[in-house]
């Protein structure tokens, strides 16, 4: 595994020897010193971003019609002289591996209530614990909701939080209590639901 693999900076566009990461990696793109985007791949995908920019300019285009919202962002960067670094973080991984790191560094990234700095499209699996606690209370509001679709979808994810989840945060004991006094159907699950709701380690990811 390598870390701090050579870095390759793009002021004006300028190029320099690249060095190749070998097998899966994880990497990160700076722009003027500030973390923008982290990102797994293969060959040469921590380069491809910059390539697909250089591109772009060569030809005429409308900045608000460019997407993903990334490459906007990455582009309009550029336009305006920013320095672009392309750092690999580690490589010589497994997907899977790759994938967990990636995910593990966005975490990290949203946890510090970094969410907004990242130019990612952050997985929704990924909140802070401020994020959930909000997402429980939207739950519990649309249970009490007089839209049908509504109380039906906010059970659903309750009971999948349930099935899961195998993790706590704030909130979930009211979600629990709530789901028992409207008799939510939570099968299987609902056992381990309550355990992990006693345990209150403090995490904030979970799946819906």
């Amino acid at each position: 595994m390598m870390r701090g693999l050579r870095q390759r900076k793009s002021a004006n566009l300028l190029q320099q020897d690249i060095v190749s990461p070998k097998g899966c990696y994880v990497y990160a793109i700076y722009v003027d010193g500030v973390l923008r985007y982290i990102g797994k791949g293969t060959n040469g995908r921590v380069y491809d971003h910059m390539k697909e920019v250089r591109q772009r300019l060569t030809r005429r285009f409308k900045l608000k019609n460019v997407s993903p919202i990334f490459q906007q962002k990455l582009t309009e960067a550029v336009i305006k002289g920013a320095v672009i670094e392309e750092i690999v973080i580690a490589d010589n991984l497994t997907s899977k591996q790759a994938y967990e790191l990636e995910h593990r560094r966005m975490e990290e990234m949203v946890h510090d209530g970094k969410r907004t700095q990242l130019w990612n499209v952050v997985p929704p699996s990924i909140y802070a614990p401020q994020e959930y606690e909000a997402f429980v209370k939207k739950l519990l509001k649309n249970l009490r909701s007089k839209n049908h679709l509504a109380r039906y979808f906010a059970r659903m994810q309750l009971a999948r939080l349930a099935a899961e989840a195998p993790w706590p945060a704030a909130g979930l004991v009211s979600a629990t209590s709530t789901a028992q006094s409207r008799h939510l159907e939570i099968p299987a699950h609902h056992d381990g639901f309550s355990d992990c709701v006693r345990s209150l380690a403090g995490r904030s990811q979970f799946c819906i």
